[in-house]
């Protein structure tokens, strides 16, 4: 079985739809800004405001290098824009099935408001106000993720577990249509 890789904006719920698909797939689960804050030995918040973004894609660069290396079967949750950079993409691509975890700019703020440690581990990209900067910032990545992802589920108003059967199921009919096209 390949890695399942999650990729998708702030509060769409990789972290959490990965430890659960995880738990359930019985593999390894990865989360690329935990170790990216493993590594560093401090908060996402505090190495960029000690040494900036360009240095957290740095170590972000690394881990993902890291994870492309770790052989077997395992659930990875990818940081937002971790797939913005396109040696990430290329060190990841073909050891694995992508899947967009999607939801719309109202769904997201409304997360990032209710998530208590989203102030305190998630910085500001841009420093616009949280509602323009998510829109501003999904609009850039959509197409990004789009062009990479196998699959798209919609998490709103969705409970975990039926995002993960979601993606269960996706991954079954990548799969078979792998196969089919390999048949040929």
């Amino acid at each position: 079985m390949e890695k399942i890789f999650l990729i998708g904006y702030r509060c769409t719920g990789k972290t959490s739809v990965g430890r659960k698909l995880a738990e359930k797939l019985d593999v390894s689960f990865f989360d690329s800004d935990e170790l990216v804050v493993e590594r560093a030995g401090c908060s996402i918040c505090d190495i960029v405001s000690r040494w900036g973004w360009p240095y957290f894609r740095t170590l972000e660069k690394e881990v993902v290098k890291y994870l492309a290396k770790v052989q077997g079967p395992g659930v990875v949750a990818l940081g937002g824009g971790s797939v913005m950079d396109e040696e990430n993409v290329d060190a990841l691509r073909g050891k694995g099935f992508f899947v967009w975890l999607y939801a719309d700019v109202n769904t997201i703020v409304s997360r990032m408001i209710k998530d208590k440690k989203t102030s305190s581990t998630r910085p500001s990209l841009t420093g616009d106000d949280v509602y323009g900067e998510t829109q501003q910032v999904l609009s850039i990545r959509e197409g990004v993720y789009r062009s990479i992802m196998d699959a798209k589920i919609d998490t709103r108003g969705k409970e975990l577990e039926r995002v993960v059967d979601e993606i269960i199921w996706e991954r079954e009919k990548w799969r078979v249509t792998r196969l089919d096209s390999c048949s040929k």
